[in-house]
């Protein structure tokens, strides 16, 4: 058989069978086929000499794979094509170190291959915690994404990144949505794509394919909160707080649209109340703001002592939320008991599901409900860049419009 080797491809090709499918290591004239690939298994050496063979033929720059057993009994396959790094890998069974082998050559034939070694060596984890350290730090106002990275760390951190499948996203997707809403869901895995995509276009990553998340089913997100806070609630946070500074804090938020976190970071510096005016050199977006003070803000820094820090409340956001959740919590179980529940006005949603948070989207409301203000002026105050979330934010109460109605209306004949 050895002799007979010499002879053209197309002889072997007589001799093997008409089946003509063509094999990834084809070129542009000579075409291996599947006749050919089960001479490969079973001749290793006459196929590679048809190999070389149908290459001095086409004249192509084909990519060309080497199968050797190794002396512990594993296959290992290398691929070669010129403009390309070598490829390499060792298989326990022959018949896997050919498919590679096949698979790759084809998409080097294609033009798509992607050298995913870097991907493959870095683990879920281990990006994880890059994009903490170099994206997640530098930014302000990004409270949450340390618990999103710890949690996808805990269920996916094992993974190396080539290797996460859409259906291990799916699947986290789905026990996550047994233990907490659709919305922080969808924070996580936008958050694993951003990741995904910082590795690519920041640090010149190669991928093989997509994300996994962009190609699963995401959770429908929930309708956007028109929680209203009533002053009656406002009060009784303010009545039920045992912090000095909550107090001052949840009035100017209702005062001014701040974020919790524009709250905390005020300076009495940054604060002048001549121009009334408060100054905001960071914000959520990146961009300082000055935040115009009503008769109502002026009101809460005028009482408010001055510290030696220079701080104005000398609190963090998450002192803030915890002080904010426990005042809910007392002001509610006080009406749920009777104490409180009979003043007119209150209902049984009472400070029910209530988050710091509401207090801007209430104030919000009642910038625009005062009738005087435009949409640009209000954004000016609150700082939204996107006029369509400005208008999630927005809920007016019918009867503030009705009334609206009924002094402007032409007297009935």
């Amino acid at each position: 058989m050895t002799a007979d080797f010499d002879q053209s491809p197309a002889k072997w090709r007589a001799r093997l069978g008409s089946n003509q499918r063509p094999l990834a290591s084809e070129g542009a004239g000579g075409t291996p086929s599947v006749s050919e690939k089960r001479l490969a298994d079973q001749c290793p050496t006459q196929a590679a000499a048809l190999a070389v063979q149908l290459s001095r033929d086409t004249g192509a720059t084909t990519a060309m794979a080497t199968i050797t057993k190794r002396e512990q009994g594993s296959w290992q396959a290398k691929v070669r094509r010129k403009g390309y790094p070598a490829q390499c890998r060792t298989f326990t069974n022959r018949s896997d170190a050919v498919r590679w082998a096949t698979a790759l050559e084809a998409e080097l034939a294609r033009g798509v291959f992607v050298d995913a070694r870097a991907a493959e060596r870095m683990t879920v984890r281990e990006a994880l915690g890059q994009f903490r350290s170099e994206v997640v730090a530098l930014r302000r106002g990004q409270t949450s994404d340390p618990y999103r990275i710890a949690t996808l760390d805990r269920h996916l951190g094992s993974f190396a990144l080539a290797y996460l499948q859409p259906k291990d996203v799916a699947a986290y997707r789905d026990k996550r949505l047994r233990e907490v809403g659709p919305q922080a869901v969808l924070h996580e895995l936008k958050l694993l794509n951003r990741v995904y995509t910082w590795l690519v276009h920041d640090k010149g990553m190669p991928l093989p394919g997509k994300p996994p998340t962009a190609r699963i089913a995401k959770p429908k997100p929930p309708r956007g909160r028109e929680r209203r806070v009533s002053q009656q609630e406002i009060e009784a946070i303010v009545d039920e707080t045992e912090s000095a500074q909550l107090g001052p804090i949840v009035r100017l938020a209702v005062a001014t649209a701040m974020r919790r976190g524009e709250i905390v970071a005020l300076n009495w510096e940054n604060v002048d109340l001549r121009r009334r005016v408060a100054r905001l050199p960071t914000t959520k977006n990146g961009e300082p703001r000055c935040v115009p003070l009503s008769p109502d803000a002026i009101a809460v820094f005028e009482q408010l002592p001055r510290r030696p820090s220079g701080s104005v409340f000398g609190m963090t956001g998450r002192s803030v939320h915890q002080a904010f959740q426990r005042a809910s919590e007392r002001a509610r179980k006080r009406f749920l008991e009777g104490e409180k529940g009979e003043v007119a006005g209150k209902s049984n949603n009472f400070l029910e599901g209530l988050h710091f948070h509401d207090l801007r989207h209430e104030a919000t409301s009642r910038l625009f409900e005062r009738g005087d203000l435009n949409l640009m002026e209000v954004a000016l105050i609150t700082g939204h860049k996107d006029l369509r979330m400005l208008q999630r934010y927005t809920h007016l109460r019918p009867e503030s419009i009705a009334m609206k109605l009924a002094s402007s209306s032409p007297p009935t004949p």
